[in-house]
């Protein structure tokens, strides 16, 4: 008998190459003051709240960012005049929109003078009261309510 040659090998299988993932960079934030509302939740809650019943006018220009609040007279209005209130503000502030913020408050009876807009809590509180007119105000609602002689007791809306 012949001698058999030994198999050959099978060739060598290259080493598989790691790929680093790409970084992703995230999606720019609008510099907006309901974009800021919910930075400052992020940073500091209880201040973020505070600022969601705040009447708000918002100016940027070239070297800085204006802010003026108000706040319905009582509780808000009282946090709002607290020195503290003010040193935490222009640092996020500065922080969010990345110039050089001020900020200045006006009482609840000049706000009516001056050209502030409404707080995120009016605003958040009209939307709801408008998505529940819809639903009451649906053809399938009402077609309900008059077919059947039923009364909506409640309507809910989430809030988003």
């Amino acid at each position: 008998p012949a001698p058999v040659a030994p198999p050959k090998p099978a060739p060598a299988k290259p080493a598989p190459q790691v790929v680093a993932p790409v970084p992703v960079a995230p999606a720019p934030v609008e510099k907006n003051w309901e974009n800021f509302v919910a930075f400052v939740f992020k940073k500091r809650p209880s201040l973020g709240a505070l600022m969601e019943h705040a009447k708000f006018e918002l100016e940027k220009k070239a070297d800085a960012t204006l802010f003026c609040l108000s706040f319905e007279s009582g509780f808000f209005e009282k946090q709002a005049t607290d020195p503290g209130f003010k040193r935490d503000f222009e640092p996020l502030a500065q922080e969010f929109f990345g110039n050089p913020c001020r900020m200045s408050l006006v009482t609840a009876s000049t706000a009516a003078e001056t050209k502030v807009n409404r707080s995120l809590e009016q605003n958040r509180s009209e939307k709801q009261q408008k998505a529940k007119q819809e639903v009451l105000e649906h053809p399938l609602v009402v077609g309900l309510r008059e077919s059947l002689g039923a009364e909506v007791v409640d309507v809910r809306v989430e809030n988003s």
